[in-house]
């Protein structure tokens, strides 16, 4: 049996346009492990995988099949986008994000308001090695106490869905700070 032939990505993308299904078929394959690894390292099971990207690469090929429609990425990044997309949003609808274990959610303004001056300048040091934007995001959310309407107001995002989506993954940096530096004994007592 001869292997089939793979289309270099811009023949994929001319195919998808042409609805060739053969093209579908190899955009879910070529992009089936990145997705899946992000999917898996963020809360995700198998079965998310294949219903995520199975619906990544329809909203891909309905976008490529638009006559006005032009891909300013690879066909793989803007894949992963959607799927990125579609899998916090099924992330929110179901609640799977568990923040109750996540030791970053100590720095609620309740507990933190229990930090000894020590802690509060290291919560500060690792703020500060964010970028404005997450920065800003979750000092409103976490000390500010604020709702995601009035941060995309301020913020100038276009709904909320942007504000949860851009939290979640400036959380997962500040998370990601606080691994690299301390561990879970060190920190929280």
């Amino acid at each position: 049996m001869p292997l089939e032939k793979r289309l270099s990505e811009q023949k994929l993308f001319e195919e998808l346009k042409l609805s060739n299904e053969k093209a579908l078929v190899q955009l879910y394959k070529d992009n089936y492990t990145m997705v899946r690894n992000y999917i898996m390292s963020n809360n995700g099971k198998t079965e998310d995988v294949e219903d995520v990207l199975q619906e990544a690469v329809v909203v891909v090929w309905e976008k490529v099949r638009d006559k006005d429609f032009e891909l300013s990425s690879r066909l793989s990044t803007f894949l992963m986008a959607i799927a990125k997309n579609l899998w916090l949003k099924k992330l929110n609808k179901t609640s799977r994000i568990d923040f109750d274990n996540d030791k970053i959610t100590a720095m609620r303004l309740g507990y933190y308001q229990d930090f000894s001056n020590e802690k509060r300048k290291i919560v500060g040091e690792m703020m500060n090695k964010l970028d404005s934007t997450c920065k800003q995001i979750l000092i409103l959310f976490y000390f500010k106490d604020m709702e995601t309407k009035r941060i995309a107001e301020i913020m100038n995002f276009a709904n909320t869905d942007v504000v949860k989506s851009k939290k979640y993954q400036c959380f997962k940096k500040l998370q990601s700070l606080f691994e690299r530096n301390y561990n879970n004994a060190d920190f929280f007592e």
